[in-house]
């Protein structure tokens, strides 16, 4: 058996369990569009494991047929890429040295999911006060900030940290004045 023909026998087991708990849970039809008679559903439901592992033997490959929404399937694609972006953002901001406060100002992480991040990183804790800038430097901050409309607060920060060179502590307290 190649590998796409193992790929179909499991979406077919796959699928069966899907419909058969899903008949066996639900008062109405898992999928939609889909009509059985009651004696249909309580048979079905009722088979077990093996049992749906030899009816996707016997079930032809044309007997499931699938549509997709292709416009869903994008933006469920979109979606996906943009989480990637931004725990690509977060890691980059933690590697940077970002603080627990800022982490959850712009991403709602706690102070466990940081300090969880910053040990799988193996990133060291900032350790002192971190210095200030004068109001010159803190008025280029900010006119860069307001230049990066189109970006998140995350990569925003991440951006002038990157372009600046300044410590991400000394950043935050003038970025977060700017949320």
């Amino acid at each position: 058996m190649n590998h796409l023909d193992h790929y179909k026998q499991e979406f077919k087991i796959h699928f069966m369990l899907y419909l058969t708990r899903g008949l066996a849970n639900s008062a109405s039809n898992p999928i939609k569009g889909l009509y059985f008679e009651e004696a249909f559903r309580e048979r079905v439901s009722s088979l077990t494991l093996s049992d749906l592992q030899e009816l996707a033997e016997f079930l032809p490959d044309d007997a499931i047929q699938a549509s997709i929404n292709s416009k869903d399937l994008l933006r469920s694609l979109m979606r996906l890429d943009d989480a990637n972006a931004e725990r690509e953002t977060i890691k980059k901001l933690i590697m940077a040295g970002a603080s627990n406060p800022a982490m959850n100002a712009l991403y709602g992480l706690s102070t466990h999911e940081v300090a969880d991040t910053r040990r799988r990183l193996n990133v060291a804790v900032a350790n002192g006060r971190p210095g200030v800038l004068d109001d010159e430097q803190q008025d280029k901050v900010a006119e860069l900030w307001n230049s990066l409309s189109s970006k998140s607060a995350g990569e925003k920060l991440l951006f002038i940290y990157q372009h600046t060179k300044v410590d991400m502590n000394v950043l935050w307290p003038i970025i977060e004045k700017l949320i």
